[in-house]
């Protein structure tokens, strides 16, 4: 009777003791809560950091093409008192004069510039009345947007920088600085620009002479 009775009370303080109170179930469920707070947050982090990665990604390449497309092009200039540009010793435009491969005379005027974050390029051909009148442009076509800075200084023969209008400069430097929309908004934004350079001569500058 004494055994019995003693392995009914084991019993019950054995079933009492394998249970959870509601302290330790309510505690259980904030350290689960937690966890997973933070999986998910470090998981929407790195998608955002990998959109943010394909976007600089996408506008390096555009913006590679495009330094190549204007350098290629302002390396055609040709400027005299008939067809003068305008190279700026520091500034967010320049215009120039580039004469048509099959036809000399077959001249038209192109400017880049910073419109608001867009670099733009307007293109102008020569009217039928002949130099220096031009026909209307159409509105100006926009090259890549996110454009945070962009400036053309023109090297001199005095080794300066300085403007000029009716001779070619040594070599024009290019500089500009973009942008990824996904981090436009961010504090910490400027860290994730991109930055460009180039240095375009002016290869028509020694031998060039409209006649």
């Amino acid at each position: 009777m004494v055994l019995r009775s003693y392995i009914e009370a084991k019993m019950r303080d054995r079933s009492k003791a394998s249970g959870f109170t509601v302290i330790e179930i309510l505690v259980a469920i904030a350290v689960l809560g937690i966890i997973v707070y933070i999986v998910a947050k470090m998981y929407s982090q790195s998608l955002v950091a990998m959109e943010v990665g394909n976007r600089r990604a996408e506008m390096n390449m555009n913006a590679r093409a495009i330094m190549d497309f204007v350098t290629r092009e302002m390396s055609q200039a040709v400027a005299d008192s008939v067809l003068p540009g305008d190279f700026p010793s520091g500034d967010d435009s320049i215009t120039f004069v580039i004469l048509n491969s099959t036809n000399e005379r077959a001249a038209a005027k192109v400017t880049y510039t910073l419109s608001g974050t867009d670099l733009t390029r307007e293109y102008r051909v020569c009217s039928a009345g002949g130099y220096p009148s031009w026909n209307s442009s159409e509105s100006p076509a926009t090259l890549i947007s996110g454009v945070v800075e962009l400036e053309f200084a023109a090297m001199q023969d005095d080794s300066s920088y300085g403007s000029s209008t009716t001779n070619l400069p040594v070599w024009v430097d290019v500089y500009m600085r973009l942008r990824a929309d996904g981090v436009a908004n961010r504090k910490d934004a400027e860290k994730f620009d991109l930055h460009y350079t180039t240095r375009v001569a002016l290869k028509n500058r020694a031998r060039y002479k409209y006649e």
